[in-house]
């Protein structure tokens, strides 16, 4: 565990991150513990826990959300950061086309393509994400409503009662 715990995290309430998404602190520390590491046995040695328990926790949605949302926000697995070297890498074959005077459009066509290929993959699979969203939204909230009446008074002194005291009398 680390030293460096601050009293927040120690809270027993959930850590909100945004309106929709909220973790608990315990799996806050281990999101954090996983991603100094990247080793799910590395992380259940470091935090004294059974690798059946660490995997178990690494499946919960929350953590699993987290620890996706953090490779996704590093690297060049960041969408701005792929852009501009996106950008790098084109305006330096441009420079080295102006430079070497070769007009040969292919290669920086190619780059161009690549890009362009880049931007509308990644726009698809928003616009699946959000299409999920709506779905898994609508299946929430329009589901079939199911109502349930428990009648607790079903003594002899209810009209219902009574009704089955006849019944089963045999009574008209």
């Amino acid at each position: 565990m680390d030293k460096d715990l601050t009293p927040e995290l120690l809270t027993p309430e959930p850590t909100v991150l945004d309106e929709e998404f909220s973790i608990s602190p315990e799996h806050l520390e281990f999101a954090k513990c996983y991603l100094s590491c990247l080793d799910l046995n590395e992380t259940a040695k470091l935090m004294r826990m059974d690798l059946a328990e660490v995997t178990r926790i690494m499946k919960n949605k929350s953590v699993r959300t987290l620890v996706d949302n953090a490779f996704l926000d590093q690297g060049y697995m960041n969408r701005s950061k792929i852009s501009s070297a996106m950008s790098s890498v084109i305006e330096a074959k441009l420079a080295e086309m102006e430079e070497t005077e070769l007009v040969s459009g292919k290669d920086i066509s190619e780059l161009l393509a690549t890009a362009h290929k880049m931007r509308l993959d990644e726009m698809k699979l928003q616009l699946k994400l959000m299409e999920l969203e709506i779905m898994n939204n609508k299946a929430n909230n329009n589901g079939p409503k199911t109502a349930v009446q428990i009648n607790n008074n079903i003594g002899e002194h209810s009209n219902y009662g009574n009704l089955l005291q006849r019944i089963v009398a045999g009574e008209k």
